[in-house]
């Protein structure tokens, strides 16, 4: 089962106590891609301090709502990288 868009995932993620979505101004981050078949996408979020740059990461949800990063939380410097290796993911 994949889920249709950004909203079915925020309502099951809050469903099960967690609050992926909620925004945290020390992280920054933000969707940078559409869901990919119904349960991927990249994410980016400042990837210093200073927030000059952006580093970009893959994340998964499972059926239930839950939501964690892909390759060990592997950061990306590139969106254009972070494509491939989800392409790849894809098949």
């Amino acid at each position: 089962m994949g889920f249709h868009d950004f909203a079915e995932i925020r309502k099951a993620n809050e469903a099960i106590g967690h609050f992926w979505f909620e925004h945290d101004p020390q992280r920054g981050h933000r969707i940078e891609t559409p869901l990919l078949d119904g349960r991927y996408w990249i994410e980016s979020q400042w990837a210093d301090f200073d927030e000059s740059s952006r580093c970009y990461q893959l994340v998964e949800v499972s059926t239930d709502g839950s939501i964690k990063y892909l390759l060990d939380a592997r950061r990306f410097e590139g969106i254009d990288e972070a494509r491939a290796e989800l392409n790849a993911i894809l098949g």
